[in-house]
């Protein structure tokens, strides 16, 4: 089909009943029109939050994916409140998810405030697969971005509990938020010596999950020649995902 001369609202159509995989001339035609089409796609993307089509095989569900998917491509900033709504909601949004993971590290340093208010999310101490995504983005954009990783790690730091004078963590007794962990991580990844002394007295006591880390393997980021070597990170294709 040949789509380059088709109207804007012909490819959005297309795209939304496109199901898991849409042809690449379809991609490539919207990845030429970014302009014209960025105000279609945020309104496809954020009503798409809200999707309950009664049938399972409705091909309006991958609607979420191909318009994020594009809106990523074109490192758009408008759909950065949605993906924030997308990662800070429940875990039964896991499959939709899991075709996003890390991949707002594109966005590089434009996406460190959202990524840390995600990062942030109160889920009551539990783990939350969005929370865990925003704090490994933000280790893979801090390596990659040398100049965001003074905020990244202050904003990180500003999320765990402070540490005593006497070198034990001021938490009340019983208390475990498992986000402590990912964030150790992320700050380990980046070899950040400011928060050493505190995520190792968090070690002491039990406060973090080794099922995730044992103190070892937090320890050893910090024997890494740079941050990069701590993070295994893709560069954003698109065509290459679909």
């Amino acid at each position: 089909m040949d789509y380059e001369s088709r109207t804007e609202e012909d490819l959005l159509k297309a795209l939304e009943t496109a199901g898991r995989t849409p042809p690449l001339k379809l991609i490539r035609a919207c990845l030429e029109r970014q302009e014209s089409l960025t105000p279609g796609l945020l309104a496809m993307f954020e009503e798409s939050l809200n999707d309950a089509w009664e049938d399972d095989d409705d091909p309006r569900w991958f609607r979420l994916v191909h318009a994020g998917m594009l809106l990523l491509a074109y490192r758009e900033p408008a759909a950065l409140p949605i993906f924030e709504k997308l990662y800070t909601g429940p875990d039964d949004d896991l499959d939709m998810l899991e075709w996003f993971e890390t991949d707002l590290s594109y966005y590089g340093a434009t996406a460190v405030p959202t990524l840390l208010r995600i990062a942030s999310l109160d889920s009551g101490g539990e783990y939350h697969y969005g929370r865990s995504l925003a704090c490994d983005t933000l280790s893979e954009i801090g390596a990659l971005h040398p100049v965001t990783r003074t905020a990244i790690s202050a904003g990180l730091r500003a999320l765990l509990p402070k540490l005593r004078a006497d070198g034990t963590v001021d938490v009340p007794p019983d208390e475990f938020v498992q986000t402590w962990t990912n964030i150790a991580i992320a700050l380990g990844e980046l070899q950040d010596e400011e928060s050493r002394p505190l995520i190792e007295a968090m070690f002491e006591q039990d406060l973090m999950d080794e099922g995730f880390i044992g103190r070892e393997g937090y320890e050893a980021f910090f024997d890494a020649a740079s941050p990069r070597e701590n993070v295994n990170y893709q560069p954003f294709d698109i065509l290459e995902m679909y």
